[in-house]
């Protein structure tokens, strides 16, 4: 019978009280150990039982939908992409061309440049980058362009990434930024750049 562990009891083999007490001196993991060294067979029985029984898949489903899962599924699928690195493009690679018609039947080619470039600028700014480019409607604030436009650091410190320093910026009115405004300068001209013509 599955209890909690009394006081001065533990676990005989590997001596923990946090887990329940299940059988033999034993905790849980620790019996489902042994069991699964005597008597393989049913353990697998006794396991196909357990996965399928509602009790299982109403706790799973539950499980599911925490952040705890979230996280860890998040970090798991990081290490994964980290280790295998080339495994996982090539696989990536396959799946999309074997499903083309699913591609094109929920994304349209407009819509994956704008979801490459708010994940171009989530990796490279963070989650503010993207609410900025959705602010300024995918448009230069100062000319009102769309030809490359780039996020931009009014005070030119890349570390800040706060949303009333980011601004979205066109490509010559980027360069014209950064090539013709001193940096001892930067903050005041910038305002004043921005308010003429």
């Amino acid at each position: 019978m599955v209890r909690p562990f009394r006081e001065g009891e533990s676990c005989v083999e590997c001596g923990t009280t946090e887990r329940n007490f299940h059988a033999r001196g034993l905790c849980v993991n620790c019996y489902a150990r042994l069991l699964r060294r005597e008597n393989p067979e049913k353990y697998r029985e006794i396991h196909r039982k357990h996965n399928q029984s509602e009790k299982k898949k109403n706790w799973l489903q539950e499980y599911y939908k925490t952040d705890k899962y979230n996280d860890m599924m998040k970090k798991s699928s990081k290490k994964y992409r980290e280790a295998n690195h080339d495994l996982v493009l090539e696989r990536t690679h396959i799946w999309k061309e074997n499903n083309k018609d699913k591609i094109k039947k929920y994304y349209s080619q407009e819509e994956v440049k704008l979801q490459r470039k708010k994940n171009h600028l989530r990796r490279k700014f963070g989650e503010n980058a993207v609410i900025v480019y959705e602010r300024d409607k995918e448009l230069c604030r100062k000319c009102g362009g769309d030809n490359k436009v780039a996020i931009h650091h009014i005070d030119w410190n890349d570390e800040n990434d706060s949303l009333d320093n980011l601004v979205c910026l066109c490509s010559n009115c980027h360069t014209t930024v950064h090539r013709w405004i001193p940096p001892r300068l930067r903050r005041e001209l910038f305002d004043e750049w921005m308010k003429s013509q």
